[in-house]
């Protein structure tokens, strides 16, 4: 386990300082416990954003639970309503088309996360 900040445990990269129990209890060894905490974080981002930012269209919002997966969703909540970027906030310039991208990529198709249906 890393003993400094700024460090990702595990297959999806937590953030050791903002994930720390998760980190610390070795669970980020486990690939179930790793996927379990990976679609708890998208789910409770998603609703932190839906009830921050009332009125954000579907696409939008999928776009802000990748964001938020990054950067959290108090963060991209806060970019949503001064109207800048997604990325704005997140660690890397071009994150969510990045992630969007390979979502397409391996679902077989091209433009469903990147641009709307």
């Amino acid at each position: 386990v890393p003993t400094t900040t700024g460090w990702g445990c595990g297959l999806l990269q937590f953030d050791y300082e903002a994930h720390f129990e998760f980190c610390k209890s070795g669970a980020w060894k486990e690939p179930k416990a790793i996927f379990e905490q990976a679609c708890k974080l998208l789910l409770d981002g998603r609703k932190a954003i839906a009830a921050k930012c009332p009125g954000i269209g579907a696409h939008e919002l999928d776009q802000a639970m990748i964001a938020a997966y990054n950067a959290g969703p108090k963060r991209v909540s806060k970019a949503i309503l001064a109207k800048q970027p997604l990325d704005s906030v997140t660690f890397h310039p071009g994150y969510v088309d990045k992630i969007c991208k390979k979502a397409d990529a391996l679902a077989g198709k091209s433009g469903s996360w990147v641009t709307p249906a």
